[in-house]
């Protein structure tokens, strides 16, 4: 699952000092800091490896991590949709964001990767709608929906 990090918004503070927008030459608007998210599944829990590429930060071009979590401890998964602010060449707007995340037993709401998506709450101020080209999260979330599900139905929970 491929996501962004848009500059300014809450994520950026964990990334670079140096986030920008660039738009391509199809018109769409593309993250200097990208994430890249692969899940694993297995018999008990499902592991994510995350890369995250920032084109910026030579000395450490990739930074990886991994978590995982037991299936008894997801609830559902969802994408989840909020509010944050961007801030586009020194000017701030406030953009829905997407963002794939887990509900756990324990209440928390787990968000992965970064942003799958950014369309600024306002349109007529300019600022440019941040759609990524095809990331497939619609089939990952069915994907993980239905796994879930499975392993949900063999425990009996």
């Amino acid at each position: 699952m491929h996501s962004i990090v848009p500059p300014g918004s809450s994520l950026a503070s964990n990334y670079s000092d140096k986030i920008v927008l660039k738009q391509g030459k199809d018109g769409k608007s593309r993250s200097s800091v990208n994430l890249y998210t692969y899940f694993f599944p297995t018999t008990h829990f499902i592991t994510m490896y995350t890369r995250t590429i920032d084109i910026f930060n030579s000395a450490t071009p990739y930074n990886n991590s991994t978590e995982e979590f037991f299936y008894r401890d997801i609830i559902s998964t969802s994408l989840t949709t909020f509010t944050d602010t961007v801030i586009i060449e020194e000017e701030e707007f406030s953009y829905r964001v997407q963002q794939l995340s887990f509900k756990l037993t324990s209440g928390d709401d787990i968000r992965l990767g970064a942003y799958l998506g950014a369309i600024p709450m306002d349109r007529q101020q300019g600022a440019p709608t941040i759609i990524l080209p095809d990331n497939h999260s619609n089939q990952t979330l069915a994907a993980l929906r239905q796994l879930l599900r499975s392993k949900k139905l063999r425990s009996g929970r």
